[in-house]
């Protein structure tokens, strides 16, 4: 088994020249602030796609958990986010419509995050 090992030298090199280590640049927080800015609205667009396929106009804590179950890249949170398979099924299975819980890949759908200009 190789052990791989980064000094100072390579930590230095990721961060921004002239800080000591440790030093938080003081963009860090704005810039994180709008991450989750565009995290929330990305996930929150995708849980607003779910309700109106199920002809809904109030989002719901399920909408959300099936935005999240459909999309790849928020694998990470579905250990953290409950859902209600049995419900969702039934729903899936009512509508006619293909759904992940009811053994169906969901369509794919794209990124709704626009870049201000």
């Amino acid at each position: 088994m190789a052990s791989h090992a980064t000094g100072k030298r390579t930590a230095r090199t990721t961060s921004l020249p002239g800080k000591p280590l440790g030093v938080t640049p003081a963009e860090a927080p704005v810039v994180f602030a709008r991450a989750c800015e565009m995290f929330i609205l990305e996930l929150t667009h995708r849980g607003w796609a779910h309700a109106e396929e199920n002809k809904r106009r109030t989002l719901q804590k399920s909408d959300i958990a099936a935005a999240i179950a459909r999309t790849e890249v928020f694998d990470f949170l579905v250990d953290i986010v409950p859902r209600d398979e049995a419900k969702d099924a039934e729903a899936a299975v009512a509508a006619g419509m293909p759904h992940p819980a009811a053994g169906m890949p969901a369509a794919d759908m794209g990124y709704y995050y626009v870049p201000q200009q």
